[in-house]
C-alpha cells in the first residue's frame, strides 16, 4: 500500500489529475459507504434488495459505480440498513498542498485498476467503473 500511496501522491501533484480525482471522489465515497454499511451488517445484496425493494441488479450496479443513486434511493438503502442518510458540505482547501495532504491522510480505497483508468480518462469526464 505504501508504494500505491507514493504513486498516488506523485499523481496528485499534477493539477489536472488532482482536479479529475476530486471530481470523482464524491461518487466513489458514496459507493464505499454503501458497501461498507452493507458489509457491517453482514447483508448480501439480495438481502438488502428484499429489505428495500430495490432490485439486486440495481444494487450491484450502484456498488460497482455503474449507476448514480438518487437521494431517494440512498434514503431507501439507509433505511433498509437501519441507518440515516447524512450528506455534508465541507470547506475547500486553499492550496494544492492542502488538498494533497487531506487526500493522503484519508483512507484511499482506489484500486490500482481504478487509478490506471483515472490516468487514462483524465479530463474526459468518465466515471470509474
Amino acid at each position: 500500500m505504501a508504494i500505491f500511496r507514493d504513486g498516488l501522491r506523485q499523481d496528485l501533484l499534477d493539477p489536472d489529475f488532482r482536479e479529475y480525482f476530486e471530481e470523482l471522489r464524491p461518487a466513489h465515497d458514496i459507493t464505499l459507504a454503501m458497501v461498507d454499511a452493507r458489509h457491517e451488517l453482514n447483508l448480501t445484496q439480495k438481502e438488502l434488495s428484499e429489505r428495500t425493494g430495490i432490485a439486486q441488479a440495481e444494487i450491484s450496479k450502484l456498488e460497482q459505480g455503474e449507476s448514480n443513486p438518487t437521494i431517494r434511493t440512498l434514503q431507501r438503502l439507509a433505511k433498509g440498513m437501519g441507518k440515516r442518510l447524512q450528506i455534508s458540505f465541507e470547506d475547500l482547501e486553499q492550496t494544492p498542498e492542502e488538498q494533497i495532504a487531506r487526500l493522503m491522510n484519508e483512507p484511499v480505497e482506489v484500486t490500482k485498476k481504478e487509478l490506471a483508468k483515472l490516468k487514462r480518462n483524465k479530463g474526459k469526464n468518465a466515471a470509474i467503473a
